[in-house]
Formats: C-alpha cells, structure tokens, sequence
C-alpha cells in the first residue's frame, strides 16, 4: 500500500514541484490550499506525513496543526512545516505532532529527505 502525503500550500507553483516529486517517488498525493479543507481531508484519508504551509488564506497553519493535534483521529499524523521565515520555527518546534521544517525556498534533494526521513521510519 503506499504512503500517503496530504500537502497544504497556496503557492500553487510549489504545489506543482510537490507533487512531481511524491508523485515520482509512488506517494498517494492530497492536495488543497485552504487550512479548513486540510482538516477534512486529513481525517478522511489518514496521510502518513502532512506538508503544512503556515501562511493560508483562511485558517494558518499554526491553527489547522493545532486543530490535528486535538482531534484523536489526526493526533500522531506527522507535520513538516513549510515556512519562509526562519523565526517561525522557533516557538512551534515543541508541538508533539510537527517533526520537522521546509524553509522556502527549498532544495528539491533536501525536500526528499526529509518526507523519507518521516515516511520510512
């Protein structure tokens, strides 16, 4: 069965880079842009990894990672935080459920690493 990576992002040009890399590597890929619809999706289909951007047009990624760390059904889904700011990582590394940051923009090699290092552990 394979892994599945629910990406959540409203630059849809990362979406695209995303998801040529998950899709090349046999990942089952979700996709929105929306913080609210990412709740959804993510207890509906139960992604081994969430890709997180933090800036989202209606919920921030800070509320949606928070918001799946109080529902049991998304509790030990594993979070990579997507960020251009540096200093964001700083005060939310202490979340049980976010193991991990991307900062934008990222190197596709690092972006690989990273989703295998969480997926295949």
């Amino acid at each position: 069965m394979a892994k599945k990576i629910l990406l959540v992002d409203d630059d849809l040009p990362i979406a695209h880079i995303v998801k040529s890399v998950v899709m090349e590597w046999k990942y089952e890929f979700y996709y929105t842009n929306q913080g609210n619809q990412a709740l959804v999706l993510a207890k509906k289909h139960k992604p081994d990894l969430i890709l997180l951007d933090i800036k989202l047009p209606d919920l921030d990624g800070f509320s949606v990672q928070s918001q799946l760390w109080d529902d049991e059904a998304t509790r030990n889904i594993p979070i990579l935080l997507f960020t251009a700011h540096v200093k964001l990582t700083e005060p939310h590394g202490a979340s049980p459920n976010v193991v991990g940051f991307i900062l934008k923009p990222f190197d596709v090699n690092q972006l690989i690493l990273k989703i295998s290092s969480v997926i295949d552990r």
